[in-house]
């Protein structure tokens, strides 16, 4: 059965602007679709999308397309926000919004921020561009917001091209790309269970001056298959990620890094900066995992050391895969990434193919914590230590049980020819050490 949804179009005679469209759908009590029809529609001030008294009434704010469609605010020396949404159930789709002149305090699209909590908010298919301050802004209490095939661009100021505060919750970014940004490109401040998929954020316009993406007291975050690529003729390396104290829960699942510039010779990768180091936010970070991150390079030789960097003792972080491909064209170079980890917590497992003599393209100081292949710092398998001199292995820890009852417990597919076991107390006239030969449990006798 259809469902009778009532139509404003902008430029009728009962509601000649887009203020006035939202007005009437809102006090129909009903809600309804508000048609920006193609054009440039000029705004002297804040649309608003106010709270309601009827907040199951649905609002859907549409245009032709994004560049056909176009909401315009003009030229303020102070600055306000394009659009503003303070009411649930709310979808802004097919527009570009933007700001003459970009003055300082002018942002594009804000959600929330107002004493109502706001939710079941989707941005979708929109464009906005050209402020002062972010093109986008989710101001909490908010929760339910869909991001997807966006564009945000070319903010003139930081701290950020787009901002997820606190009290913000279950925020979802789709194939949403974030360019030509000052300060950061995204900024996750204090929010919970946001996802970044299938985006790209790219070109900073200030020489990148801050790291792509910052974080702090940011739990339950994942970005899965984001692009991350670096301005060409950069001025400067910041980090790609760099999350602060109180991030927890992440997951950092098949990104890619595009680093070209090596500024004053130094080939530094940066690619996530992770506990500790935002700046007046320090604490660990816990419950990190980064899967099977890919960074290609410019550079010929291999990068300096310190892709990733652990900071603070109580940070948790787990980093399994990742390649650093370098050389353009053709991509004929591949290194290992390389960590520098503050934590006796943390865990990194090389990339299979990352198998002797391939182990050891960087060098690893010989401080316990070791990233080559695979590393359990201060426990655990087998690791290698490939510094330009005195290349070694750290041999791989071998399993202790308590006697030879506890040894004999061990299931068949716990053992294979060759696993080592040692016996803190082994019967009287035996040896500590044991191997397994293929079908029995042998002595191994040492002096």
């Amino acid at each position: 059965m259809a469902t009778d949804v009532a139509w404003y179009r902008v430029g009728d005679p009962s509601t000649p602007t887009v203020q006035a469209a939202i007005d009437a759908a809102i006090a129909s009590g009903r809600g309804g679709v508000v048609y920006v029809p193609p054009g440039q529609h000029y705004q002297p001030g804040t649309i608003q999308v106010p709270p309601t008294p009827n907040p199951e009434a649905s609002l859907i704010l549409r245009g032709d397309g994004p560049g056909i469609s176009q909401l315009i605010g003009r030229f303020s020396p102070f600055g306000y926000d394009v659009l503003s949404v303070r009411r649930s159930r709310v979808v802004v789709e097919r527009l570009t919004i933007t700001i003459e002149g970009g003055p300082i305090g002018s942002r594009g699209v804000v959600v929330g921020g107002g004493p109502a909590a706001v939710s079941d908010v989707t941005i979708r298919d929109c464009i906005a561009y050209g402020t002062g301050l972010e093109a986008l802004l989710l101001s909490g209490p908010l929760s339910n917001v869909l991001v997807e095939r966006c564009v945000f661009s070319a903010n003139f100021n930081p701290p950020a091209l787009a901002t997820v505060g606190r009290l913000c919750r279950h925020v979802t970014f789709v194939n949403t790309s974030f360019d030509h940004y000052r300060g950061s490109a995204i900024a996750l401040d204090g929010c919970r269970n946001v996802t970044i998929a299938d985006g790209n954020v790219e070109s900073a316009n200030d020489g990148g001056r801050a790291p792509f993406m910052t974080a702090v007291d940011a739990e339950d975050c994942h970005l899965t298959n984001v692009w991350f690529e670096e301005v060409n003729m950069a001025s400067t390396t910041q980090w790609f990620l760099d999350l602060g104290g109180g991030c927890h829960g992440w997951t950092i699942i098949g990104c890619y890094f595009v680093r070209k510039e090596a500024p004053g010779g130094r080939r530094l990768i940066k690619l996530a900066r992770l506990g500790g180091c935002a700046e007046g936010i320090p604490g660990p970070v816990s419950g990190v995992l980064i899967l099977n991150p890919t960074v290609h390079t410019n550079f010929t030789e291999p990068a300096e050391p310190g892709h990733i960097e652990i900071n603070d003792s109580c940070s948790e972080v787990c980093v399994v895969g990742g390649v650093v491909r370098g050389g353009f064209p053709p991509m004929d170079t591949h290194h290992p990434l390389d960590i520098v980890d503050a934590t006796s917590k943390s865990t990194w497992i090389g990339s299979r193919r990352w198998r002797p003599p391939l182990v050891g393209a960087t060098e690893t100081p010989n401080s316990g914590s070791l990233g080559d292949l695979l590393a359990r710092p201060n426990r655990g398998l087998e690791m290698w230590n490939a510094r330009a001199t005195e290349a070694s292995w750290i041999p791989m820890s071998v399993n202790r049980y308590a006697n030879e009852q506890a040894l004999q417990e061990v299931p068949a597919t716990s053992r294979n020819r060759g696993t080592l076991a040692w016996l803190d107390t082994p019967p009287a006239g035996t040896p500590n050490l044991r191997v397994w030969d293929g079908s029995t449990w042998r002595g191994v006798v040492y002096s």
